[in-house]
């Protein structure tokens, strides 16, 4: 058929052993899944400062990053330490409390990436931090940044 398009898909379709699924490494050329700035190495291979050293940390303390995708490591990491500060700095587990603390992160530098909160912004998780990946590039659970990002 000479079809010859990327295919773009969700983060989890570039994970664990989906990589020994494919027949032919060619066929997995020009695949994209949704990723995180975070979690994703540059043409150097070099992941951000704060992810390549929770890759290695997690490496030394022998948890296997192959078959998972770290950004669901990271994001666990930063959930349980986003609340534990906020639990910390409010004095309770008080969702108010809780809720107010939050309101006051202009930014939060998380394992994932960074979240912004406010009283009329929700979300958390900056939209700027999402990227492309290239799905054949699967390293500890992390991937190569796809073609146009620097």
């Amino acid at each position: 058929m000479n079809w010859d398009v990327p295919f773009v898909g969700h983060p989890s379709m570039a994970s664990g052993e989906l990589a020994s699924l494919v027949a032919k490494p060619e066929n997995w050329k020009k695949v994209y899944a949704i990723g995180y700035k975070s979690c994703s190495y540059d043409g150097a291979g070099k992941l951000p400062p704060k992810s390549a050293d929770l890759v290695a940390r997690l490496t030394k303390a022998n948890i296997a990053l192959n078959d998972t995708l770290l950004w669901w490591v990271a994001g666990g990491i930063d959930c349980i330490e986003l609340i534990a500060k906020a639990v910390a700095e409010s004095g309770s587990t008080d969702s108010a409390g809780i809720i107010k603390y939050w309101n006051t992160l202009s930014t939060y530098p998380g394992y994932f990436g960074n979240y912004r909160f406010s009283p009329t912004e929700h979300n958390g998780y900056l939209t700027e931090e999402i990227v492309m990946s290239e799905a054949s590039t699967a390293k500890d659970g992390t991937f190569a940044l796809a073609p146009g990002y620097a």
